[in-house]
């Protein structure tokens, strides 16, 4: 009969993370990832052709993959040719999901046992950390990470000492970003033990050493052996050589999260005042746990103040923080069963209905940034694809690019190739180093100007460009002849346009703009153009002091002929400049079906400049 009841304890959780997990999976309305998910695809490709850990199938094995386990477990896939490189990354989403599901039940049922209520709790916690949420199924190690976590935080819970301390170096292994919470967990472990009747110093120390240190001793020899040691190329990188802002900025993101951490020390103050009237130190330890090993998460990120704060930084320490305050409202409730006991679940009601409008915003904005940022490098992955030969090389720091090229890649970042950290993220240096076909940035080609001439600007793209913050994508080749080299134009050059400039980006918007003060050392006009909804035609006029000639047109297909707009929210218009001594150029532009003028927003143009008509570069 116990055996049963057991099994029954088991089935439902299982069953009922499975039907949630699935169900989620078949709703999430998108199969795109994230750009560092893309850089995990690049890996998976090798893996399905026999390489252990590699960016680059001629390189030698790499720890460029923060989420070691993550990649670990959908390398497998991919190298029994289970799944496709995409298809291996969301069966890991899936199984991680699915036991970080499955763990969060187990450690709300052991806090509330035998109660149908801690279903709908469980469902509440797992779907309130906005971050966790968008996350699920992009791609990242995120789910899984926190699934090891959990695994090991329920082991505590059931005093399974072994489990606890292997577990830990599990998670360690898995993400070094686990560090922190391990040690949380270990140390409250630590002191559970010590608090045992029967239990010796001897054989806390030797079970610690045994599943704990020895492991990790191992995991050290391994990576040695391996790549270059315990410590992730991607983490070298980040924290030698990337740029950290002013401090706190990390704690900054958590604004929209602060009503759920203001409920939850309100609740812990609470909860002390009980437990102090209880004195029950081991019941103290067990509830505040997620709330001291999301602190410490947080402590070792705002030490490390990333300057990309990437959501799934956030993620983690989120859903710590909603199971603290789930596992805290169950234990008021008990605890002030006669004092206004219903006063914790309306609480808890209340902080979830506030994060579901931030989940919901979270998972809009993910899914955004897919549709027109991650789609656009796909798109130019694919371009250099199809333009590229197999023996080409590619300088890049982005994955979709990375991966959707197929090309041999340079990764400038530093995050999986080594060669850029040995020369500290020095591009000049890098791009004289490795002499690569293609080269893929954000922005121009900028410094040396034997290395800007030396290679020529053949395409751009403008989604990521087109909200004022970041500059266009711009794809270089190698160029047979020094030639060329490139320039942002100013808003002193422009004319009766509405002009939005920040940094190298400038958007000038007008039905008439104006570029003044061009020459023959202009080869060409190379810019963004944001669709309008109808189509529209864009005419180009050269102006001098005499008169105006039609020098070019072109018809511009509006967004909404467009079934999906997705990265077509923009296009690029390259205008070939006459060879004459100074002029003006007058775009104008109106719709193609009535004639009337409409507005246009030209997005991050430059000038080609030829440096072999023009012994110096224009003064814009």
């Amino acid at each position: 009969m116990q055996i049963r009841k057991q099994n029954l304890s088991n089935f439902y959780p299982l069953s009922a993370s499975l039907l949630l997990v699935t169900l989620f999976f078949i709703l999430w309305p998108s199969t795109l990832i994230h750009d560092d998910a893309g850089i995990i695809l690049k890996y998976m490709e090798n893996f399905s052709k026999g390489f252990f850990f590699r960016y680059n199938a001629a390189d030698p094995p790499v720890f460029g993959i923060s989420g070691f386990l993550y990649g670990l477990l959908c390398g497998f896939f991919c190298a029994l040719h289970l799944f496709s490189p995409l298809s291996s990354l969301f069966a890991g989403n899936f199984i991680g999901f699915f036991i970080t599901a499955f763990f969060t039940l187990k450690i709300i049922q052991h806090y509330l046992p035998d109660s149908g209520w801690s279903y709908p709790l469980w469902l509440v916690t797992l779907f309130s950390a906005p971050h966790f949420v968008a996350n699920i199924k992009t791609g990242m190690e995120t789910p899984l990470h926190l699934a090891i976590l959990l695994f090991c935080i329920w082991s505590y819970l059931k005093n399974k000492t072994k489990l606890v301390w292997l577990l830990g170096v599990f998670a360690i292994i898995s993400k070094l970003d686990a560090l922190p919470v391990v040690m949380v967990i270990w140390i409250f472990y630590l002191i559970k033990l010590s608090c045992r009747k029967n239990t010796t110093f001897k054989s806390i120390l030797t079970g610690f050493l045994l599943y704990g240190i020895l492991p990790l001793f191992v995991w050290c020899l391994f990576t040695l052996w391996m790549f270059d040691g315990p410590f992730p190329q991607t983490a070298k990188a980040k924290w030698l050589y990337f740029s950290h802002p002013s401090a706190f900025s990390y704690l900054r993101k958590f604004y929209h999260f602060s009503a759920a951490i203001f409920v939850m020390l309100l609740m812990l103050l609470f909860y002390a005042l009980a437990w102090i009237s209880k004195k029950r130190k081991q019941e103290g330890l067990d509830t505040i746990l997620y709330a001291v090993a999301s602190a410490a998460l947080v402590g070792l990120y705002t030490l490390y103040n990333p300057l990309e704060q990437h959501s799934w930084y956030y993620a983690i320490p989120e859903f710590l923080v909603m199971l603290q305050i789930a596992l805290l409202t169950v234990l008021l409730f008990k605890h002030y069963r006669d004092k206004k006991k219903w006063l914790w679940p309306f609480l808890f009601a209340g902080v979830f209905l506030f994060t579901a409008v931030n989940v919901y915003r979270q998972v809009r904005h993910t899914l955004n940034v897919f549709n027109t940022i991650e789609r656009e490098r796909i798109a130019a992955g694919n371009w250099l694809d199809t333009h590229s030969s197999a023996s080409d090389t590619l300088l890049a720091g982005h994955g979709h690019i990375a991966y959707h090229s197929h090309l041999y890649t340079i990764d400038y970042s530093g995050l999986n190739s080594k060669i850029s950290t040995d020369l500290k993220l020095d591009l000049d240096k890098l791009i004289n180093r490795t002499n690569p076909a293609f080269i893929a940035l954000p922005g121009l080609l900028s410094g040396d100007n034997k290395i800007t001439t030396a290679y020529n600007l053949v395409k751009s793209f403008y989604n990521i460009a087109a909200d004022g913050n970041h500059p266009a994508w711009r794809l270089y080749t190698k160029s047979p002849v020094d030639d060329n080299n490139y320039h942002y134009i100013k808003k002193e050059q422009i004319a009766g346009a509405g002009i939005c400039e920040k940094h190298n980006l400038l958007i000038a918007s007008g039905s008439k703009i104006l570029f003044k003060h061009l020459s023959a050392a202009n080869n060409r006009l190379i810019t963004g153009i944001e669709r309008s909804p109808l189509d529209i035609l864009l005419t180009a006029y050269l102006v001098d002091s005499k008169n105006q000639t039609l020098l070019a047109a072109v018809s511009i297909q509006g967004v909404n002929s467009f079934s999906d707009p997705g990265y077509n929210r923009t296009t690029e218009w390259i205008l070939p400049l006459p060879d004459k001594a100074a002029f003006d150029l007058l775009l104008k532009c109106r719709n193609i079906i009535t004639g009337e003028p409409v507005d246009i927003k030209l997005i991050n143009p430059v000038i080609e400049h030829s440096v072999a008509k023009g012994k110096s570069s224009p003064s814009y």
